[in-house]
């Protein structure tokens, strides 16, 4: 941001006018041509108590997971601001020698993935918008597979048999998504996705911001379509993915994503409807309650409400040319407090080892930790009483790619 601001950071050098002898000494000082004007300030908008704490958070899972790489961010709902952005690898700036290739990127803002299940919450936002699903709508994925196209065949770890659309983002139904998508076609869902900002630039002025890809094509296949109701055949950074969460937060408004500290009020922009939006961010409750068997529930944290959505998908091997189905990425995307959001925080986790590797497993418990910690930072009032709060430590529900 110093980079990006250099002008505003350097102010304007003055001059005097001066008389010298023949050696060039000054002798005198005549008068004032230009008065000097100092840098103006620049204040970031990160929060370093939540630095410190999403870094701690993400950086211990890292470590504990055997994980290659994995982002935090945490978005204030209300004005748009970055209040934390985490990567790992990372470095000690103090400490060069700690400093490697893969350690200097800011993940959050440079980086691009697939964001897998995270993104049923858009495919569901569209089947709302077209008029052919209400909340009420049975869509039956039984028995627990779909062949699309030529073979290509989309399965879920079971069957989860007739099913509401809440029911689809909770068991996160690979099956139910894709048979929304192929009812709707590809434009409902790229309409979403192009509202909510992806395959666009957030205008952060973040030297290396990547604006992602959502594809343009003249014809769809069967598989495209389907691959994109459940998140795979584009690309958005986590940033972008956080700032489409907080669209929900703000009941369909989008405001601008800012690294610098903001003191008035932010406008924003109409995107999705305020009464789908909130039916939506109604069913991502269920993501993370027990009650429901939802793939979330180790996002839940005690005294309050989260509504979220979990996703895992293929890690992709630039090297191989293709999909490494025997290593993941983990997601979790969601707000807190439900009733009247103050954060939005995302996390993802690149390439988890051992027999946990789902978004519900791995990023979850990630989420919890980060986002209690900012509820108690941001001394944001408990909506939940104790006494209703459910027992959070039991083990996730069992992973598999899109949950």
């Amino acid at each position: 941001m110093e980079l990006a601001h250099e002008q505003w950071l350097r102010g304007i050098p003055g001059s005097n006018r001066v008389l010298k002898d023949r050696l060039g000494r000054i002798v005198r000082e005549v008068g004032v041509n230009t008065m000097a004007q100092p840098g103006k300030d620049l204040v970031l908008s990160i929060d370093s108590r939540l630095q410190y704490l999403a870094y701690k958070a993400l950086k211990e899972a890292v470590t504990i997971r055997g994980a290659s790489a994995g982002t935090a961010t945490v978005l204030d709902v209300q004005t748009g601001e970055v209040l934390a952005m985490v990567s790992q690898p990372s470095y000690n700036p103090n400490n060069r020698s700690t400093m490697t290739d893969a350690g200097k990127r800011n993940r959050v803002m440079t980086d691009v993935l697939e964001p897998g299940s995270t993104t049923k919450t858009f495919t569901v936002t569209a089947a709302l918008e077209s008029g052919l699903f209400t909340p009420e709508s049975i869509i039956d994925t039984s028995p627990g597979v779909v062949r699309v196209d030529r073979g290509k065949v989309v399965e879920d770890p079971v069957n989860y048999g007739p099913s509401t659309l809440e029911r689809i983002l909770y068991k996160s139904s690979q099956v139910g998504a894709t048979k929304l998508a192929m009812a709707m076609g590809e434009q409902p869902i790229l309409s979403v996705l192009r509202r909510v900002g992806f395959g666009q630039g957030m205008d952060t002025y973040f030297p290396g911001e990547a604006t992602g890809t959502v594809p343009i094509r003249e014809r769809w296949r069967k598989t495209e379509i389907a691959t994109l109701g459940y998140g795979y055949g584009y690309q958005v950074s986590p940033m972008q993915l956080a700032k489409a969460y907080a669209i929900y937060a703000n009941r369909g408004i989008s405001k601008p994503v800012s690294l610098l500290r903001i003191d008035e009020p932010v406008p924003g922009e109409r995107v999705i409807d305020a009464d789908i939006a909130d039916t939506v961010v109604n069913m991502l409750r269920s993501v993370v309650s027990k009650d429901v068997g939802g793939t979330g529930v180790r996002a839940a944290i005690p005294s309050y409400d989260v509504a979220g959505k979990t996703g895992t998908t293929w890690f992709y091997d630039v090297s191989a040319g293709g999909y490494d189905s025997s290593n993941y990425i983990s997601h979790f995307a969601g707000m807190v407090p439900v009733d009247n959001p103050r954060v939005v925080i995302v996390v993802s986790v690149q390439r988890p080892q051992g027999s946990e590797t789902g978004g519900g497993q791995v990023a979850a418990p990630i989420f919890a930790q980060i986002a209690t910690g900012a509820m108690r930072i941001l001394n944001v009032a408990p909506d939940v009483p104790e006494e209703e709060i459910a027992d959070v430590s039991i083990a996730g529900m069992a992973g598999g790619v899109g949950q």
